[in-house]
C-alpha cells in the first residue's frame, strides 16, 4: 500500500474552506446527543448564510444536505447536481464534488444506465488532474475502488490500486478540518483496499486465501481505530467489513461466520448511539445477506434449518427496505430485489416435497424397492402401506397424499388398469397438475414389460423402461425437486444452527 504522506496544499479561498467544512458536517451525521431535525435546520441556516459569496458552492451543499437527510431522493439529487457539475463557470472543486456525488448515487441505481457512475467518475478525475488537485484525485479513485470491488471487477480494481499508488504523496491538509478529512479518506482507502484483497481471495483456494483475509481484516481494524469518536463512520466500516466477508459466498466456513456475527454484534451495539437510518438500513441489509448465505450453505444437510435462515433473511431485509425508503435512497429497490429472490427460494423449497407412488397391489414388491431407494436419496415417497392407517377414509387420504406431493409416479405393468382407485389417483394427479403453477407438479409414467399405458395417462409424456435402474433415472430426471450435493459423511457442511 502507498504510504500517504502529508504535503502542503495551496491556501484555499475562504468560501472553499467553508465549503469543505460544511460538507464534512453534512456527512458526519447527527451525534448521539443531537436532535437530527434540529441539526439539519442548523446546517441549512449556515449553508444559506454563505450563499451570497459562494453561489454554486452553497447550492451544491444544500442539495447534499437535503439528500443526506432524506428530503429529496437520490434520483432527484443527480438531476439537480448534473447542470452545476457541467457548468464551466462553476469552480473546479465544486464541480468535482458534484460529479463525485452523482457517481456515488448512480451506482447500483436502476434509474441510471449501468456505466453512468463510471462516466461521472471519469469527469471528476479529469477535472482533478487538470487542476493539479492530487487529494481530490485520490478521493475519486478511492471511491471508484469501492464500486469496482462491489461489482466483483478484479481487473478494474487492480488498475485503480495502481493509479492510486502512482499519485505519490497525498496532501494531508493545513487546517483542522482538512487534516480530519485526510484521516477519514486515508481510513476509507484502507477499507477499499481490504475489499480488493477479499475480492482476490474469492478466486483462490481456502488455504491460500487465509493470508489475504487476515490482511484485509487488519486494514479494516486500522480504519476503524483511526476514528474511534465518530460513531457513524465507525459503525459503517464495521458493517461493511462483515458485508465483504459474506460476499466470499459459499467458500465461507463456520469460523468465518463466527467472525461475521461478532463484527455485526459489535456494530449493532453502536446503532442507537447516533440517529442514522442509513446505518441501520445497511446493518439489516448485511444481516439479511448473512442469513441468506447460511441458508444456502445449510440447505443440503438441514433443509428446515435453511428455511429458518431464509425466513430471517427476508425479515431483516424488509426492515432494511423500510429504513432505506424513509431516507428515499435507491438502495431500497436493490435490497427489495434481493429479498424477493430469497422469497422465491423459500417458496420453491416449501412446495410439497413428497412423491406419490401409484401402482396396482400385485406390483407392491416392485414399488417398495423404489420407495426405499428414493427415501435413501433424501426424498419423501408416499406409499399406501406406509402412509395409510386403519380407520382412515381411503379416498380422502389418497387425495391429501397428492396435495402433499410434488409428483405422482405411475408404475404401469401388465397388471395396471385404469379403474377404481387407479382412475381416482389419475384424476387427483390431473387436478394438481392443472391447479399448480407450471413446473411445481409432475406426472411421471413408467411403463414396464411392454405394458399398455392407459389413455388417461397419455396426455403426459411417458417412458418405456427395460430395467428398474433405467426407471429410477427417468423418475429422478422428471422430478421438480432434486437431491443434495455429494460430500463425505464425515464432513460438516455449512454453519451450525
Amino acid at each position: 500500500m502507498n504510504k500517504i504522506g502529508r504535503a502542503s496544499r495551496n491556501q484555499a479561498s475562504d468560501y472553499e474552506a467553508a465549503f469543505r467544512r460544511l460538507r464534512r458536517r453534512i456527512f458526519l451525521g447527527a451525534k448521539p446527543h443531537e436532535n437530527r431535525t434540529a441539526r439539519f435546520a442548523r446546517l441549512l441556516r449556515d449553508i444559506r448564510q454563505m450563499r451570497a459569496s459562494s453561489g454554486p458552492a452553497s447550492q451544491v451543499l444544500e442539495i447534499f444536505a437535503n439528500q443526506f437527510y432524506g428530503t429529496i431522493s437520490t434520483d432527484d439529487t443527480i438531476l439537480q447536481l448534473r447542470p452545476i457539475a457541467g457548468d464551466l463557470q462553476t469552480p473546479a472543486f465544486v464541480r468535482i464534488a458534484a460529479y463525485a456525488r452523482c457517481s456515488a448515487l448512480a451506482y447500483k441505481n436502476a434509474c441510471c444506465p449501468g456505466d453512468l457512475h463510471v462516466s461521472f467518475r471519469e469527469k471528476a478525475l479529469q477535472l482533478a488532474k487538470e487542476n493539479g488537485l492530487v487529494y481530490e484525485a485520490f478521493v475519486i479513485l478511492a471511491n471508484w475502488l469501492f464500486a469496482a470491488t462491489y461489482a466483483d471487477d478484479l481487473p478494474t480494481s487492480e488498475r485503480i490500486v495502481r493509479d492510486i499508488e502512482s499519485l505519490g504523496s497525498i496532501p494531508g491538509g493545513n487546517t483542522k478540518e482538512e487534516r480530519a478529512d485526510f484521516i477519514e479518506w486515508n481510513a476509507r482507502y484502507k477499507t477499499h483496499l481490504a475489499k480488493y484483497l477479499l475480492l482476490k481471495a474469492k478466486a483462490i483456494s481456502r488455504v491460500d486465501r487465509d493470508g489475504l483475509i487476515k490482511e484485509a481484516g487488519d486494514l479494516y481494524q486500522a480504519a476503524i481505530d483511526a476514528e474511534p469518536a465518530e460513531d457513524h463512520r465507525r459503525v459503517n466500516k464495521q458493517i461493511e467489513w462483515a458485508n465483504r466477508l459474506i460476499d466470499l459466498g459459499e467458500s465461507v466456513w463456520e469460523a468465518d461466520f463466527v467472525q461475521i456475527e461478532g463484527i455485526l454484534e459489535f456494530a449493532h451495539r453502536s446503532l442507537d448511539s447516533h440517529g442514522c437510518d442509513l446505518c441501520r438500513a445497511f446493518y439489516f441489509e448485511t444481516a439479511g445477506g448473512m442469513a441468506e448465505l447460511q441458508g444456502d450453505i445449510l440447505l443440503n444437510t438441514d433443509r428446515q434449518g435453511a428455511l429458518r435462515y431464509w425466513e430471517s433473511s427476508i425479515e431483516r431485509r424488509r426492515e432494511s427496505v423500510r429504513l432505506y425508503s424513509l431516507a428515499r435512497h435507491h438502495f431500497a429497490k436493490v435490497t427489495q430485489e434481493a429479498s424477493e429472490k430469497v422469497e422465491e427460494k423459500l417458496k420453491t423449497e416449501t412446495l410439497p416435497q413428497k412423491i406419490f407412488l401409484s401402482h396396482k397391489g400385485v406390483d407392491k414388491e416392485l414399488v417398495r424397492r423404489f420407495y426405499h431407494v428414493l427415501e435413501e436419496l433424501g426424498f419423501q415417497p408416499w406409499l399406501d402401506e406406509k402412509a395409510l392407517t386403519a380407520g382412515t377414509r381411503l379416498h380422502r387420504d389418497i387425495q391429501r397424499g397428492f396435495k402433499e406431493s410434488c409428483a405422482g409416479v405411475f408404475f404401469v405393468t401388465k397388471a395396471f388398469k385404469d379403474e377404481k382407485y387407479i382412475a381416482a389417483e389419475i384424476d387427483y394427479a390431473n387436478t394438481e397438475y392443472i391447479e399448480r403453477p407450471e413446473g411445481q407438479f409432475a406426472v411421471i409414467t413408467i411403463a414396464f414389460e411392454d405394458s399398455v399405458v392407459p389413455e388417461s395417462l397419455r396426455r403426459w409424456v411417458y417412458k418405456n423402461c427395460d430395467s428398474e435402474l433405467q426407471a429410477l433415472l427417468e423418475i429422478l430426471r422428471a422430478l421438480p425437486v432434486q437431491t443434495g450435493s455429494v460430500h463425505s459423511r464425515k464432513t460438516t457442511v455449512g454453519p451450525k444452527i
